[in-house]
């Protein structure tokens, strides 16, 4: 991808469409975008989660713990057990993004459920 508007447009659709669930966060831990599918992982409608800090929707247990929270803190991709707010328990991994080399970019932070859990 180039940057061009087509691109984004393409990737916007991808993910749009994605069965997976993932997150985008800044730097912040500000919640820039969730796909579709976080609804359905989560319980909750994703304009719930969107423009929200991932710090304060860890403290409000709606995910115990955030990985996107532990990736901030160290600066280190991560792989984890999270429990959601109806005890649901997902495998999810988180990873830093960096523009130039040690720089964050505004859109930092991306996480991926790999499985849900039944114990």
């Amino acid at each position: 991808m180039n940057g061009s508007l087509d691109d984004s447009i393409i990737l916007q659709h991808i993910l749009q469409h994605t069965f997976d669930e993932i997150f985008v966060a800044d730097a912040t831990g500000m919640v820039l975008y969730t796909s579709q599918s976080t609804e359905k992982v989560f319980g909750i409608p994703c304009e719930q989660i969107v423009h929200h800090n991932i710090f304060d929707l860890e403290k409000q247990g709606m995910f115990l713990p955030s990985v996107i929270a532990n990736v901030l803190r160290t600066n280190q991709k991560d792989t984890l057990i999270q429990e959601t707010k109806h005890n649901r328990k997902l495998i999810i991994s988180g990873y830093p993004i960096y523009g130039q080399p040690g720089n964050w970019l505004e859109r930092s932070v991306f996480q991926e459920m790999l499985q849900s859990l039944n114990i």
